[in-house]
């Protein structure tokens, strides 16, 4: 009998224990459940009392009305000692255009080219150029384009041609609204004082003193010159080039000596004779829209064109 309510007192111990725990698993069942039913609450920010402004282009009121929006046209550059003058016969594709935002941009021939500019009261300058390198010709102004312009240092607006004054007085940049509006200044200066610097001239012949020794050159297009407005030469020998510097004054034209490449070009060339008589040149003078290169000690005379195919030379 005692035996029977040790074991009646042994169950109900064990009965209250696994009690005791399911009751104490249930509780943590329910204060986890609890807690993930809470919201948690953000905390409000708080609104700004104001609000931003789109930004919008600043334009500088100070620039002249005349010189900005249309397209201005590159017509000549005169140099103030006559002795490069350069008239365009292509305007169109030398243009400039400044805008209010202080951006110029401009075509350069077969380039295109942009960038800031400053411009207070008459002065007027350039930035440094963002340009296109494309390869326009020989006889393309392209690079002096761009280099006179990076010398501007003035302008002015006259009965509506735009002139920009080149530093160290070197000359000014003629410019037009229009590609083709009449330019009396330019009518009244004569071909051969604009002529000279910049254009490939193309060697037809050597004139001889002695009326005997004429050369005829048959193919003028192996056999040229370029003379470029920062003093230097470059030169074409039938099939070798040439580069060397020059002295340019009134009529007084001098080669400094030419330095050529060495490539055997044929017997028939007259290449080595070319450059030798380019040693020479001691003045020039434009007869009919041809370039003749005077020879010292009477050596004759090197006639020039800027058409390979002119026509019947004078002899």
């Amino acid at each position: 009998m005692a035996e029977q309510i040790r074991v009646c007192e042994r169950y109900m111990m064990e009965r209250e224990v696994i009690l005791m725990k399911r009751l104490f698993v249930l509780a943590v069942l329910i204060a986890l459940i609890l807690s993930s039913c809470q919201v948690n609450e953000t905390p409000s920010v708080p609104t700004p009392d104001f609000t931003i402004s789109p930004t919008e282009p600043t334009v500088n009121n100070q620039l002249d009305p005349d010189l900005l929006g249309q397209v201005w046209y590159w017509r000549a550059f005169l140099s103030n000692d006559d002795s490069q003058h350069i008239v365009i016969k292509n305007p169109e594709v030398y243009t400039l255009q400044f805008m209010e935002n202080g951006i110029a941009t401009m075509q350069a021939d077969c380039n295109n080219a942009g960038g800031e500019f400053i411009q207070q009261d008459s002065s007027l300058s350039f930035g440094v150029l963002e340009i296109t390198a494309q390869y326009c010709g020989d006889d393309s102004f392209d690079m002096d384009y761009t280099g006179y312009l990076h010398d501007v240092v003035t302008y002015i607006i006259e009965d509506g041609v735009l002139h920009l004054n080149l530093k160290m007085d070197a000359g000014d940049m003629i410019f037009t609204a229009a590609a083709d509006t009449p330019l009396p200044l330019l009518a009244d200066l004569q071909p051969d004082e604009f002529s000279l610097v910049g254009p490939v001239w193309y060697w037809l012949g050597l004139q001889s003193m002695d009326d005997i020794h004429h050369i005829v050159v048959p193919d003028p297009t192996n056999y040229n010159f370029q003379l470029n407005p920062d003093g230097t030469v470059q030169i074409q020998a039938d099939c070798n080039t040439g580069f060397s510097a020059y002295t340019l004054a009134d009529s007084s034209l001098a080669f400094e000596p030419i330095v050529t490449t060495k490539m055997g070009c044929p017997p028939e060339s007259l290449g080595s004779e070319f450059v030798s008589n380019l040693d020479y040149v001691v003045t020039y003078v434009f007869e009919d829209g041809l370039l003749y290169l005077n020879l010292a000690m009477d050596g004759g005379n090197l006639i020039f064109s800027t058409d390979p195919e002119p026509g019947t030379l004078p002899f």
